[in-house]
């Protein structure tokens, strides 16, 4: 929220429509707000836009506080168990190293510039 309010107040200095203020402001949300900003329809408009922001930042950040405060004990998945039942059948097996995966190469970051390498040369009719 406070992102936006300064953002808001800065931009209002600009003549920037609403695209370029949407596209600049995204910029600085954190990545997992833009994360999820990428995963729903984007909002023509800079209010909507920011709005949907704040929700999604509000939304997780409930969420963390809610991971927080929950039980760190963990729960068994057979809660109850019968007199009768057998014991679990174990089965041992010879320790294998599985094989490295082959080698990737590293990624590079994306480019922002426009690659014109493949552009057709335009006649001036």
């Amino acid at each position: 929220m406070d992102y936006t309010n300064k953002f808001v107040e800065l931009a209002s200095e600009t003549d920037w429509n609403d695209a370029a203020k949407i596209s600049q402001y995204r910029l600085g949300l954190k990545d997992a707000v833009q994360d999820m900003l990428a995963l729903v329809d984007e909002p023509k408009e800079f209010s909507e836009f920011t709005a949907k922001a704040i929700n999604i930042d509000k939304r997780q950040y409930a969420r963390y506080v809610e991971k927080q405060h929950s039980p760190t004990t963990h729960r068994s998945n057979s809660s109850t168990t019968s007199s009768t039942s057998r014991p679990p059948i174990t089965v041992s097996r010879p320790a294998i190293s599985p094989a490295p995966p082959p080698a990737l190469p590293a990624p590079s970051a994306p480019s922002m510039a426009m690659d014109l390498s493949q552009a057709r040369h335009l006649d001036s009719e």
